[in-house]
């Protein structure tokens, strides 16, 4: 009887250490795929890179496909051009047209975005990546942040149990948050650094969002870079109410109201958009009246956008639409943006949309701005930052007397 007892005393100490070993095993594991968040190439000595133009950005997509790269798509960042692959991504400098670093996912496909970014970042913006892979407890949900112009990580963030696909996971974010929407009328902040949720959001009593709809042309909830811009409609006072919240910890920053119930689509202006690699660029959409009669512009801070361009060149509103001035009815499409990348930006679209009509030429601009360098109009960006023939880039702001002024506004009245 002793003896037997001795036996199983001695099989389950086997069993606990096989338990603590395998353990052990299992823990050394799950680190070790941790740790590893990909593969990362430095190809050159990285240095800035204010962001190009449509040519500069043709360049670079032969030049990437070139080097095997199979493009999904292409962004304009703070420091160049960024090459979005199924696996991973890549970045260009704008100047040089070299490669600068790459990071590379082998295990799986990744989703990618980039944190809005404007004039008070002072060009800090990350590149967001979320993809799936398989853990030893299950399948496991990744978010990675890496500086735009090094490629270096910022955060390296896990967890499992998500039912979010990558591309929704990372569809909004700010420049230290992503923004998750559980629901309609439910938002949710996490830390990009932590993961960490700091602030949740909710639509107040008989109102209603439409958060979940998070992609043009019909986005009903945005990010600007300090800012969450969120919108909900009030049945018993038929009113809409749009809603700037604060980043780091929801609070209210401003708010505007209108009659109606109908939620208005929202877009953004972003610091550095090219209209020709994105297709939902705001300044473009304005300047081709794709955003119909019935749109308005608010700047970050909650102001009306002043009318810009159309203030000393009043018939180019027969030509372009200006934005409504405090309308009292649900506009269609609201535009926020900063202030200054506003006027700046809306002026360099509409400039370039009047040359692309033939409406005004090259000598018509250049007689109203002598510091611009005419070479042909491979000289008209599609970015502000071109506008300014100083190369400080886009925060000192473009030439916006080119097209404000009595001489372009006789010579579209004539047209």
């Amino acid at each position: 009887m002793k003896t037997k007892i001795t036996i199983k005393k001695k099989m389950k100490r086997i069993m606990f250490y096989i338990f603590l070993v395998l353990a052990l095993v299992l823990i050394v594991l799950e680190a070790s795929h941790h740790i590893r968040i990909g593969d990362l190439e430095i190809a050159n000595e990285s240095f800035y890179s204010w962001p190009g133009n449509k040519k500069q950005a043709e360049e670079i997509i032969h030049k990437a496909k070139k080097k095997g790269y199979e493009i999904e798509r292409m962004e304009a960042v703070y420091s160049g051009f960024l090459i979005v692959t199924d696996n991973g991504v890549a970045l260009f400098n704008a100047k040089n047209k070299m490669e600068q670093w790459s990071y590379t996912f082998p295990e799986s496909p990744v989703a990618v975005e980039t944190t809005p970014l404007d004039r008070e970042s002072n060009g800090e913006q990350y590149i967001v990546i979320s993809f799936d892979t398989e853990g030893l407890l299950g399948t496991r949900s990744r978010t990675v942040a890496l500086d735009a112009e090094h490629g270096e990580v910022y955060s390296d963030n896990s967890s499992y149990g998500s039912d979010e696909s990558p591309e929704k996971r990372i569809k909004l974010t700010t420049s230290t948050s992503i923004i998750s929407t559980p629901s309609d009328n439910h938002i949710e902040s996490y830390s990009l650094e932590s993961s960490e949720k700091t602030w949740e959001f909710h639509t107040p009593d008989g109102c209603d969002g439409k958060f979940t709809k998070k992609e043009h042309p019909e986005r009903k909830v945005a990010t600007t870079e300090e800012s969450v811009i969120v919108e909900y409609a009030c049945k018993d006072t038929d009113t809409t109410s749009i809603v700037s919240l604060d980043s780091e910890d929801g609070s209210k920053k401003w708010e505007d109201s209108w009659k109606g119930n109908d939620l208005p689509s929202l877009w953004t202006m972003e610091g550095f958009s090219i209209p020709s690699i994105d297709p939902w660029n705001a300044e473009t959409a304005i300047a081709r009246n794709e955003l119909g009669e019935r749109y308005t512009a608010i700047t970050k801070t909650g102001s009306d956008f002043s009318i810009g361009p159309w203030k000393k060149t009043p018939s180019l509103d027969d030509y372009i639409k200006k934005p409504l001035e405090n309308p009292e009815t649900t506009p269609e499409n609201v535009v926020i943006g900063f202030g200054g990348k506003m006027t700046d930006a809306t002026t360099a679209a509409i400039a370039h949309e009047l040359l692309r009509k033939d409406i005004i030429d090259i000598d018509d601009l250049a007689k109203n701005d002598l510091t611009i360098k005419r070479e042909g109009e491979d000289w008209f960006p599609e970015t502000n930052a071109g506008l300014n023939a100083t190369g400080k880039g886009p925060w000192t702001g473009a030439h916006t007397g080119i097209i404000n002024n009595e001489i372009i506004d006789d010579k579209i009245r004539k047209k």
